[in-house]
């Protein structure tokens, strides 16, 4: 039902810059908190990224492009309306976790390879859906659960535990080395459910990121490869500021069959 790689790319030279396996360090976590919308304000453990050089597992990061999402998710409430979300490479969680605090999801899996990183989103996820006396306080259903990208046993574990498509899949920052895209693409293409013409939205894999090593074009052909068309939301119609460097805001959805 869907393509898995045998064999995965070298990171190009381009990469390198990231030093993204380079990083010396122990975890130092800050606490931060955003708001966004009407939503109210989200909780967050994780690091600044201007430690980026010296913490060894990215995933600890808070990456810019998060907040782009953060603004889309709550202008757009009517496309997460009672969808079922899965967001991949989670990192600390923060576009999950604001989908989560929204109640407007019926429910969010946050999703990462990295166990440091999976204990983390699971202590973010209870200091926003829980109080001090560790009560529920979301109607929305969350969890956390582990997900590699392209990795069969593991996209079936998940599909065994959390059913096989979802309508709605988020992510941020998940284009910073060339090699993951492909897995990427495999991953969506195996958990995103396949059109219905009388649902009111397209099931839809929602991507903001920041091009930092031009993968733009090789972002677009492996969407093509795996069945996607894509569409990109102008920051300026659900953001006041655009920062920079400006991220993009994409939405892939599956081509029609003819």
């Amino acid at each position: 039902p869907f393509q898995l790689m045998d064999h995965i790319e070298d990171p190009l030279e381009d990469d390198a810059d990231l030093d993204l396996n380079m990083f010396q360090g122990e975890e130092e976590l800050d606490d931060f908190s955003f708001q966004f919308g009407e939503v109210e304000p989200v909780k967050i453990k994780g690091e600044p990224m201007d430690r980026q050089h010296t913490q060894h597992v990215t995933g600890l990061l808070l990456w810019p492009a998060s907040h782009a999402l953060c603004h889309f998710i709550t202008h757009s409430p009517d496309i997460f309306k009672d969808k079922k979300v899965v967001e991949l490479g989670s990192g600390v969680g923060l576009c999950g976790i604001l989908c989560a605090c929204s109640d407007q999801c019926e429910s969010v899996i946050l999703t990462d390879h990295d166990d440091r990183v999976l204990d983390l989103l699971a202590q973010n996820l209870s200091l926003n859906i829980h109080d001090s006396d560790g009560t529920k306080t979301r109607r929305t259903l969350c969890k956390v659960d582990k997900l590699a990208w392209g990795d069969h046993a593991s996209i079936t574990a998940f599909q065994l535990a959390h059913g096989a498509r979802v309508p709605l899949l988020i992510g941020s920052d998940l284009v910073y080395v060339r090699a993951s895209v492909e897995p990427l693409f495999v991953t969506v293409d195996a958990l995103l459910m396949h059109e219905d013409p009388l649902a009111r939205h397209r099931p839809s894999f929602i991507l903001s990121f920041i091009d930092r090593c031009n993968h733009y074009p090789h972002l677009i052909e492996m969407a093509d490869k795996h069945g996607f068309e894509h569409t990109q939301v102008p920051l300026e119609t659900f953001m006041k500021e655009i920062p920079s460097p400006a991220p993009r805001l994409m939405i892939f959805t599956r081509k029609w069959s003819s």
